[in-house]
């Protein structure tokens, strides 16, 4: 599912594995997103100001220690980094060392940092910290960084810093002052302790040292997975996937801005800023996000499907809009994912099936509402989209279905219910209603 933040939390259930799917996250940077009836979240980007014309030696101070620190990263110059601390902050001045040291395997091609100056300045809440020194902290502070080889585009975290001056010279004191107000500077990967890469033919697996085996199963996974996407999709997408695997469900709720979720559930999600209005301008930092408990107990299959699912979510990021109904995003990920599976219908939607048994067939194609994680019809959800785009292909071949989906997928908020309809009109010469109908008898048969 696409959502800001993971606020849907989605699972997809295999009777035979005990898989558990994390829909597709949409992490935004900058400030608490606005959500379209389709679920992706848009946010515009920071407007960074350059110091004023009147000569604001503050702004000008920061910008210039943020460029040092930035330079400290590139040119891997530990010592610059570290000087650009506050030494009162030891604890914060250790944590700073030990992020630098964690930096040193992830290979960065961009890193830097915009200052957004437009905004009020934060009224930093515990002062006497810093022994009466002045403060500043901007409104908000967005690193820029992006992955060699794997990103297009630079990703964003925004952060929430504290400058200390000291004499004429600014330094970094935190960057959690905010936290309990509910202000969290973003986590990466790298903030939680060292990080290891595993590089394969199109995957980068970035995780910590004690989930080496891990990240080389879910490499070879993914190099497997990328021609299986686009045996279905085609080549229009990078063809590269990066994969995150945060050493805990603490350390995943920080690195998807979810501070306080729980995701004991999720066994994957897929990540990307977004930052257009219909979501066709290309996604940056395209992540897959792992659970490491849940995907380690996965068999090889179990972990194809997953993979599988959110590598389709990368692929198609900048054709689907934030207005695309859920059940076709969701429904294509699990056509792509259980394509020569080999899993038995029964099996893949056990819980539907159960349904189907009892005599409670859906009334209707299942809802955005139907993909929350509080929804306790999730897994039938999951099964039943599957279900429709089965039945699309069947009727108008994967190419159809393929056309069907670029065609729905790309809609604005003005045109959502047109373009459906178009596509039902001219794919499968159906309307919604008869759509909708043959669904229903399709999971009769299939299920019944």
């Amino acid at each position: 599912m696409t959502e800001p933040r993971g606020r849907r939390l989605l699972v997809g259930a295999i009777a035979a594995f005990a898989l558990v799917f994390g829909g597709t996250v949409i992490t935004l940077r900058y400030q608490e997103p606005v959500v379209s009836a389709g679920g992706t979240a848009v946010v515009p980007h920071a407007r960074p100001v350059p110091p004023r014309a009147d000569g604001d030696a503050r702004m000008a101070a920061v910008e210039a220690l943020l460029e040092r620190r930035a330079a400290a990263v590139r040119d891997r110059d530990r010592a610059g980094f570290i000087a650009t601390v506050d030494a009162g902050q030891s604890a914060f001045r250790a944590a700073q060392g030990r992020l630098f040291d964690a930096l040193a395997s992830v290979p960065f091609a961009v890193w830097s940092y915009e200052a957004d100056f437009a905004g009020p300045a934060r009224r930093v809440p515990s002062p006497d910290r810093y022994s009466g020194a002045e403060t500043y902290s901007p409104s908000v502070v967005v690193l820029h960084y992006r992955l060699a080889g794997y990103d297009d585009r630079p990703g964003t975290t925004r952060q929430y810093l504290t400058f200390v001056r000291h004499g004429k010279s600014w330094f970094l004191g935190s960057d959690s002052d905010f936290e309990r107000a509910n202000v969290h500077t973003v986590r990466e990967i790298w903030d939680f302790g060292p990080v290891v890469t595993v590089q394969g033919r199109r995957s980068l697996v970035l995780g910590h040292p004690t989930d080496k085996e891990l990240l080389r199963r879910l490499s070879a996974e993914a190099d497997r997975d990328v021609p299986r996407v686009t045996d279905v999709w085609g080549t229009g997408w990078p063809q590269r996937v990066v994969i995150v695997v945060p050493a805990s469900q603490t350390e995943l709720a920080r690195i998807l801005d979810r501070p306080s979720a729980s995701l004991s559930r999720i066994a994957a999600v897929a990540t990307a800023d977004v930052t257009d209005g219909r979501g066709l301008v290309p996604a940056a930092a395209n992540r897959i996000v792992v659970n490491p408990r849940n995907v380690a107990q996965l068999g090889p299959l179990g972990r194809r499907i997953v993979v599988t699912h959110e590598m389709t979510h990368v692929a198609t990021r900048s054709t689907t809009t934030s207005h695309a109904p859920t059940w076709l995003v969701e429904g294509f990920a699990d056509y792509v994912a259980y394509a020569s599976s080999g899993i038995p219908t029964a099996v893949s939607a056990h819980e539907l099936k159960e349904d189907v048994d009892s005599g409670r067939l859906p009334v209707t194609l299942p809802t955005d509402a139907d993909f929350s994680g509080t929804s306790r019809r999730l897994p039938q959800a999951y099964e039943g989209a599957w279900l429709a785009c089965r039945l699309i292909a069947r009727r108008a071949g994967e190419a159809g279905l393929l056309r069907f989906y670029r065609t729905v997928a790309a809609a604005s908020a003005t045109d959502a219910d047109v373009r459906l309809a178009t596509a039902l009109r001219t794919v499968l010469d159906s309307t919604p209603a008869s759509f909708e109908a043959a669904w229903r008898s399709y999971l009769r048969s299939e299920l019944g």
